[in-house]
């Protein structure tokens, strides 16, 4: 994933896992991958309460209105539409000093 900025020309690449334990962990280049930049976790509600769910693939959509939308694969067949937002360095500061 490549994300853009207009105002300062910078382009930063981005790698996101999967993964069966119910994360989606967003990893910068620039940091040769040395820890996740963003972590998110893939839960759905079940008898109204949370459950984690594991996911086994994922795609970017193409032509969607934004550059974030993504569909996630799980174990169980089912498909979640997931938006991710580019990693802040505050997302990460605090975990890696």
């Amino acid at each position: 994933m490549k994300y853009e900025s207009f105002t300062s020309l910078a382009v930063q690449y981005c790698l996101i896992s999967v993964s069966t334990d119910a994360k989606i962990l967003v990893w910068r280049v620039n940091d040769k991958l040395r820890y996740p930049a963003k972590g998110h976790l893939l839960a759905r509600k079940k008898d109204g309460e949370l459950a984690t769910v594991g996911g086994t693939s994922f795609c970017k959509v193409i032509g969607a209105a934004d550059d974030q939308t993504f569909l996630v694969g799980t174990e169980g067949g089912s498909i979640f539409k997931c938006s991710i937002q580019e990693p802040q360095d505050k997302d990460i500061s605090h975990f890696f000093e």
